[in-house]
């Protein structure tokens, strides 16, 4: 297992066992997939929340290389989404029920620190995040 910024479907079971769960930090990413326009492909927020908080975390690894980052794949869920063809969304209690139920399983292996992250600005999709 190299680095600090990991994938855990990338992981064999006895490296996520061997997880500091004091100074890992579990991260889950949602993103609708939505038209932003003709310009811009329909994965644009799947995308940079697959990205930015990657990005971000990377950094603060090379400063603190005690601490590390486990990324769930992106999870393609959002609310509020533009109406627009392409777009898929899903309801804002829909997100709120997953992010709480994947938080939980993080919980329950005994991680202390788990963010939730979406490059969505929509606004049933932040009250679902909060």
């Amino acid at each position: 297992m190299e680095g600090n910024v990991l994938d855990v479907h990338k992981l064999r079971p006895s490296q996520f066992r061997g997880l500091d769960r004091r100074r890992t930090v579990a991260v889950l990413p949602f993103a609708p997939i939505e038209c932003h326009g003709e310009h811009l492909p329909l994965g644009t927020d799947y995308i940079a929340a697959g990205e930015l908080f990657r990005s971000a975390a990377e950094r603060f690894a090379e400063a603190n290389p005690e601490w590390k980052f486990l990324f769930t794949p992106v999870i393609p869920l959002g609310a509020d989404a533009v109406p627009h063809g392409g777009s898929l969304w899903v309801s804002a209690g829909v997100v709120r029920d997953v992010a709480d139920e994947m938080t939980k399983r993080f919980i329950e292996y005994g991680f202390r620190f788990v963010a939730l992250f979406s490059s969505h600005g929509g606004f049933g999709q932040t009250l679902a995040m909060e």
